[in-house]
């Protein structure tokens, strides 16, 4: 028996232009994700995103969100670590002050006879 193999066609890949970006927002804004189809068929965004499929739709809306969300984790990161930054800087500042400081240096003088 022969068997015929077939090649799947696999479309060709093409990059995301900012406006089709913004056409999948304001679609998802106003239809909702998930709503791909209906995106698609609508109006004002299908002549955007002209060439893609809703499963195009959904992967790239998919990313967008994980960008988003570790955009928001690494401020988030950043703020946490300048925050311990700024604490670390004002125990160092306090350890040199109490060293330097006349009091200490007054209970010092006092213990050595």
């Amino acid at each position: 028996m022969n068997f015929i193999r077939r090649r799947s066609i696999m479309p060709i890949r093409r990059w995301w232009t900012e406006s089709e970006v913004v056409a999948l927002e304001a679609g998802v804004k106003r239809h909702g994700a998930g709503k791909w189809v209906y995106i698609l068929r609508d109006l004002d965004f299908g002549p955007h995103l002209r060439g893609r499929t809703n499963i195009d739709l959904k992967d790239k809306w998919r990313s967008l969100q994980r960008a988003k969300k570790r955009k928001a984790l690494n401020a988030a990161e950043r703020k946490k670590k300048a925050l311990n930054c700024d604490i670390i800087a004002e125990d160092k500042k306090r350890r040199r002050d109490s060293i330097k400081s006349p009091k200490n240096e007054d209970n010092c003088a006092k213990k050595s006879p």
